[in-house]
């Protein structure tokens, strides 16, 4: 499945917000 997540902070980088928004699988 895709994950698809909102960047609210745009400090930081899409990979560190990838870990951040671990929720769907």
């Amino acid at each position: 499945m895709t994950k698809i997540y909102i960047p609210i902070r745009p400090n930081k980088s899409t990979s560190e917000i990838n870990e951040e928004e671990e929720e769907e699988e």
